[in-house]
């Protein structure tokens, strides 16, 4: 089975969140199978951010204008390649750089670099989706031991955790910051491990989600930053592509009106006639070329704003189902961040203890389902 594939079958476990009402608890699951199929639409997108945050790399570069570059690009270069963490490919690169000369170089030679600097990020893809796939297998755990399943676990998953500190890494966390990232994939992996020795069942659930809660909010946390960086990158591919365009749309205008102004003058006393149609149709067929790019840059820039919203959306559902099946939610690493209860409900402390709690999680995958429901079509506007 394809990672592809293994994302799918892991996101689709997402809303058995809700699914920890208790061993003899009856739970009309209508609300969380609408959640599950909402969220599974979402399954393949991922794998296609993460592949194209090298692709947007490469096509930021091609639209560096041949022969185009001056010594404050040079300068600008030196900084780039400073924060490759690759040593062996920054030590290359600034040996290459030492060399370029605005006037003496290759006309290629600066597009040629930016390309070269893209091989940082040539093996990023299949790392993030690790990271972002454990969250999944995670997720899937709880699903099997909602359904009351014995726990089923890949072996595949050992191999992750090196995913984990090499995308974080390739991304300029800081050394530290990346093995904490790293600590966190081992505590969740030592309580899967454990959930399968001890053969957990659904009567353990409510412990292993509460006590796993913490942990889990911190990865959802750190995740979100992998989506920011491949914002940041199309941001940087929008304003390389602007560039080239505006420049050969202005550089065809300004050619084309001097061929025409160079015919009227060898035909003194005629007025010079310039169809607005002759002078811009060669800008204007660069300028719809100019609009489709961006169009498309735009539907990978909301895709990826969408699976960040749907990350916080994940990560806000793990903290409310914690705090709503706790005994003691004051014990809760983020207990700042439960939900507070509405004064009617305050006030009636006694007769809302008395509600099913398979109602109060229906209530609460309704709420996530609706807050989902928009992102994941944003997400399914993002292509290959």
């Amino acid at each position: 089975m394809n990672a592809r594939k293994k994302f799918a079958l892991a996101i689709s476990a997402i809303p058995l969140l809700a699914l920890v009402s208790g061993c003899n608890d009856s739970v009309d699951l209508q609300a969380v199978r609408a959640f599950t199929a909402k969220a599974s639409e979402a399954s393949d997108r991922f794998p296609l951010i993460a592949d194209d945050f090298y692709a947007s790399c490469v096509r930021g570069a091609d639209y560096v204008p041949i022969g185009q570059f001056s010594q404050s690009d040079i300068d600008a270069a030196v900084e780039r390649v400073s924060k490759i963490p690759d040593e062996a490919l920054r030590t290359q690169l600034q040996g290459q750089l030492q060399a370029l000369k605005p006037n003496d170089a290759s006309p290629f030679a600066y597009r040629d670099l930016r390309r070269q600097e893209c091989e940082q990020y040539a093996s990023l893809g299949r790392a993030l989706n690790d990271r972002h796939q454990f969250l999944f297998t995670y997720l899937k755990t709880l699903g099997d031991l909602a359904s009351d399943q014995l726990v089923d676990y890949s072996a595949a998953v050992d191999t992750l955790g090196g995913s984990v500190q090499q995308a974080a890494v390739t991304l300029g966390t800081k050394p530290a910051d990346a093995e904490a990232q790293a600590g966190i994939f081992k505590f969740i992996a030592t309580k899967i491990f454990t959930a399968i020795a001890d053969n957990y069942r659904r009567d353990r659930l409510k412990e292993y989600l509460v006590g796993n809660s913490g942990a889990v909010d911190k990865y959802i946390q750190f995740l979100q930053p992998d989506v920011v960086a491949y914002l940041t990158a199309l941001q940087s591919e929008d304003t390389l592509l602007s560039s080239y365009y505006r420049f050969s749309i202005l550089s065809e205008y300004q050619a084309r009106q001097r061929q025409l102004a160079s015919v009227g003058s060898s035909q003194p006393g005629q007025p010079l006639r310039i169809s607005s149609r002759g002078l811009t149709e060669p800008a204007m067929n660069m300028d719809r070329r100019l609009a489709d790019a961006k169009a498309q840059l735009q539907r990978r820039t909301e895709a990826g704003k969408s699976y960040l919203t749907m990350l916080k959306i994940l990560q806000a559902a793990n903290v409310e189902f914690a705090c709503k099946l706790a005994d003691q939610p004051a014990q809760l690493e983020f207990v700042e961040r439960c939900p507070k209860a509405s004064p009617v409900v305050e006030a009636n402390t006694k007769a809302a203890a008395k509600l099913p709690l398979d109602r109060t999680l229906q209530t609460l995958a309704v709420k996530y389902y609706l807050q989902l429901k928009p992102e994941i079509i944003r997400l399914n506007n993002f292509q290959e």
